[in-house]
């Protein structure tokens, strides 16, 4: 079965510190802290947690009644984490969600912690970028 181009990258370079002796074991060097299984799958979670915050970003003007225009990059994150903070005190799904309802839903639906502060959600999407 042929593997992904960033698989193929991820496996090269763990194998080049491994062989360089940069890293104690093959382990160590692809980054698998649990058995790789767990570990691979954790990443796919965050990952997908991770699309979705963005996604989630997109419509973070919807929290604060503003348009698009009227909010800055950090306005949005603080916005987010508003709209996270109300979604928790939520009883049940509203009956007609809006955007930034169904986007919020994705990011739990990846199933791991949600940061709930504008600087949560910046690291997050900052961690994101870089990977």
């Amino acid at each position: 079965m042929p593997v992904s181009r960033d698989v193929a990258q991820w496996w090269l370079e763990g194998e080049e510190e491994f062989l360089a002796g940069d890293a104690h074991t093959l382990c160590a060097a692809l980054g698998l802290r649990k058995s790789g299984k767990q570990a691979m799958q954790y990443s796919e979670r965050l990952r997908r947690r991770n699309e979705a915050l963005a996604y989630a970003l997109q419509f973070a003007h919807e929290a604060v009644g503003k348009s698009p225009a009227e909010i800055s990059q950090w306005g949005r994150y603080d916005a987010l984490a508003v709209a996270f903070k109300r979604y928790d005190r939520l009883r049940r799904p509203p009956v007609n969600p809006s955007s930034l309802h169904i986007a919020i839903g994705r990011v739990y639906a990846a199933g791991l912690a949600v940061p709930k502060s504008a600087t949560g959600i910046h690291a997050a999407l900052k961690e994101a970028t870089q990977n």
